[in-house]
């Protein structure tokens, strides 16, 4: 909020855009969570927070993610247009960045919609248990 009051007014909206995009698209993904998705994986999160869990409704896409994805990509293809357009090479190269940030933001969605298995993706990453071989 404060860093998007300081950047009303100047020439380079970078900050203003960055933050926009991944306030909305949190936002966008914590109301959808709570309305219902397909796909959500709550073994990650750490055990003082496995009553999250309840609230969230897992099984079913509700109309409401539909329409955020719906909007999502309209906005992309907008910011896209907008990039492209943009004369100056510093405001395109924003332009751009908040695009990345805004895809990045729709495959997110994406991932709440369809069934896929991302735990196999990340097993590698997580902490051997305590008394595992490791070989």
């Amino acid at each position: 909020g404060v860093a998007c009051l300081l950047a009303v007014g100047r020439e380079n909206q970078t900050v203003t855009h960055t933050l926009t995009i991944l306030w909305l698209m949190r936002w966008s993904a914590k109301i959808n969570l709570f309305a219902g998705v397909r796909t959500y994986n709550g073994s990650w999160l750490p055990s003082h927070l496995r009553h999250v869990d309840s609230y969230l409704r897992v099984g079913q896409n509700t109309w409401l993610l539909y329409v955020s994805l719906v909007l999502a990509v309209v906005f992309c293809g907008v910011l896209y247009e907008v990039a492209a357009m943009a004369m100056q090479p510093a405001l395109q190269l924003s332009y751009w960045f908040a695009l990345v940030l805004l895809v990045l933001g729709t495959l997110e969605h994406l991932f709440l919609m369809v069934p896929s298995r991302e735990a196999a993706l990340w097993r590698w990453a997580k902490a051997p248990e305590l008394g595992e071989n490791q070989t």
